[in-house]
């Protein structure tokens, strides 16, 4: 156990890919329900909010890319991620905001190799085998997300920027995203960001991990390991801070998260064009598929599109 941890709590789960439930009072006797086994992890104590640099003369991680299209939820998981680890999350953007959110390693210079998982959104095709992110990265995780919903989150943080508004109404949104047709063109540019890493990521021959946002959501415990296997975590670590992780969810979620004061999933959908977003969804899937790193959620993806 981690020095830092104060004290231990106990908790039950039958497999590390379900929802660890805090242990009742039986834990005195080392019993759970259902057949459950009682564990115990520190997530209480300051050992789950505890990130650091690498060290660069014996690094406890690879240097991982962390690459996504804007609105993907990178801010979220890496918070996440740095729970999990323990190491800190780099960035080549120097943040503020990023910074008051938590994320330490945001102003640690990107390519310092004193972090890990570091944020970047774009790629130029010129001399991309010799750029300073492709070439220190020993591996990279790809981050994608529903493109409406990313789409979504990208142009309400833009114009939350621009306007210094904290949540904009579904009339606000229409406004500003029919003028200049902005919101369309942002939906189709992160169609050329995902052609842009599939297309020049597999030239450097290093490992590659597909992760999705809802997957996240939806079955976070798998995700974590999953993530933690690919940055080479021994099993034990990587399953007690995967739970410490979930046990601070909430609190990662308020620090993440924007305000929006109405569902502008309707309002969106509705000024995107069709063709162009099955062409993008299902185009995506392909270059998923063929390279045998993911799938995407294509039914649930192309619903959303469905003006309510």
């Amino acid at each position: 156990m981690n020095e830092k941890a104060s004290h231990l709590t106990c908790y039950c789960f039958k497999a590390l890919y379900e929802l660890p439930q805090l242990a009742t009072s039986s834990v005195a006797n080392k019993t759970c329900a259902n057949g459950a086994e009682v564990h115990a992890t520190p997530w209480a104590s300051t050992f789950c909010n505890y990130a650091s640099l690498l060290n660069t003369t014996n690094p406890e991680l690879p240097q991982i890319g962390l690459v996504s299209v804007p609105g993907s939820g990178n801010t979220w998981t890496r918070q996440m991620v740095q729970r999990l680890t323990g190491v800190l999350s780099g960035s080549v953007y120097d943040s503020a905001v990023a910074y008051r959110k938590g994320l330490e390693g945001e102003l640690e210079p990107a390519y310092s190799s004193r972090t890990s998982f570091v944020k970047n959104h774009i790629f130029k095709d010129k001399d991309f085998t010799r750029d300073s992110f492709a070439s220190l990265m020993g591996k990279f995780v790809v981050l994608i997300r529903n493109p409406l919903h990313s789409s979504i989150a990208e142009f309400n943080r833009r114009i939350e920027k621009t306007k210094r508004m904290s949540g904009i109404t579904k009339e606000q949104f229409l406004r500003e995203a029919k003028t200049e047709n902005k919101f369309q063109r942002l939906f189709v540019s992160g169609k050329e960001f995902y052609e842009r890493y599939f297309r020049l990521l597999p030239e450097l021959n290093k490992p590659i991990l597909v992760v999705s946002y809802e997957d996240m959501r939806d079955k976070l415990m798998l995700q974590l390991l999953r993530i933690a296997h690919f940055a080479e975590m021994d099993v034990k670590t990587a399953s007690d801070n995967a739970v410490c992780t979930i046990f601070n969810l909430n609190q990662m979620k308020q620090a993440s998260k924007r305000v929006y004061k109405a569902d502008l999933t309707g309002v969106a959908a509705s000024i995107i064009n069709k063709t162009d977003a099955t062409l993008y969804i299902t185009q995506l899937n392909k270059t998923l598929s063929e390279r045998k790193l993911h799938f995407v959620r294509a039914e649930e993806y192309l619903k959303s599109f469905e003006v309510r």
